[in-house]
């Protein structure tokens, strides 16, 4: 009967996974660790330039918490909110910040099972993102019609349509993954490091 249970559970987690990818177009994949540091490293770099120190960061799309996690840790006054839309990597995100991240740590972190297209995300000083061109895309046409925030968008793997990076990073991996660093509602000179 456990036998049972247990491949039920399964079956019912994997057809989430299933069904949300195809609901997305993409099925949520952690960050590789060479790539979060060079991602650390960026946002280390925002956190720098910026005029005023940044209060509140996003993550568009947080997947497993493989970015959101290490970020809240390396930048403990920011206040995140974090956008999933897949149950069950949200679900072991969620877990991960209890078990992760202390009291205080957690409630500085609002993590919503909801669409981060649908979100106001004027306010955001900061926002993390990997994302697939097409959800890229969708982010560009989002700030188009909204507005842009004033504030830093770091994204990996794929660039934001539309809009030239401040700085781009390159990942010490076997894809020489680029980080972009975008500095929104303002032009800045574009550098490769």
């Amino acid at each position: 009967m456990l036998e049972f249970g247990l491949f039920a559970l399964l079956l019912l987690l994997g057809g989430s996974l299933i069904w949300h990818t195809f609901r997305t177009g993409i099925s949520p994949v952690p960050t590789p660790p060479k790539v979060a540091r060079t991602f650390a490293r960026g946002l280390d770099e925002v956190i720098v330039n910026a005029e005023t120190p940044p209060r509140h960061a996003c993550e568009l799309g947080c997947g497993w918490g493989s970015l959101l996690i290490p970020s809240a840790k390396r930048i403990p006054h920011l206040h995140w909110r974090a956008w999933e839309r897949s149950p069950l990597p949200y679900a072991i995100t969620r877990l991960r910040l209890m078990l992760q991240l202390g009291g205080k740590q957690r409630a500085r972190i609002q993590c919503f099972r909801r669409d981060f297209l649908k979100a106001d995300l004027r306010d955001a000083d900061v926002i993390l993102c990997y994302l697939f061109p097409g959800a890229m895309t969708a982010l560009a046409d989002k700030f188009l019609r909204e507005g842009l925030p004033n504030g830093w968008l770091i994204s990996h793997t794929f660039r934001l349509p539309g809009h030239e990076p401040w700085r781009t990073y390159q990942a010490d991996d076997l894809y020489r993954t680029p980080v972009y660093i975008y500095r929104l509602g303002e032009p800045g000179p574009k550098q490769s490091i």
